[in-house]
């Protein structure tokens, strides 16, 4: 769980998605909507059942188990982000992976 909450973190901050690379990530990060597809689509490789991300974050937390990006940019991203990127993958959205074939999308 460790090594895909740091891969995910680091995913999610790169500058081609969110850009988190500054503290304090209020002032760093772009607009949820540019979260990169890689973000959204590496979140589906989770070893762990959705319900149960939260729990295992803090239990990684409070072992030390994580580093200063997972443990300050992913609670900060999930609550400000979560819904709206998650709509990214919704028919026609960003990272709707048959998307071209729709055929009924509106240009981005």
């Amino acid at each position: 769980f460790v090594t895909w909450v740091e891969v995910w973190a680091t995913t999610c901050a790169a500058s081609d998605s969110l850009n988190a690379t500054t503290r304090p990530y209020e002032e760093s990060i772009l607009a949820c909507s540019s979260a990169s597809c890689a973000c959204l689509n590496y979140y589906k490789q989770r070893p762990v059942d959705e319900p149960e991300v939260p729990t295992c974050l803090e239990r990684a937390a409070s072992a030390g188990l994580l580093s200063d990006l997972a443990k300050g940019f992913l609670p900060f991203m999930i609550r400000k982000c979560w819904m709206e990127m998650q709509s990214l993958n919704n028919p026609c959205g960003k990272c709707d992976s048959v998307r071209a074939s729709r055929g009924n999308c509106d240009e981005l």
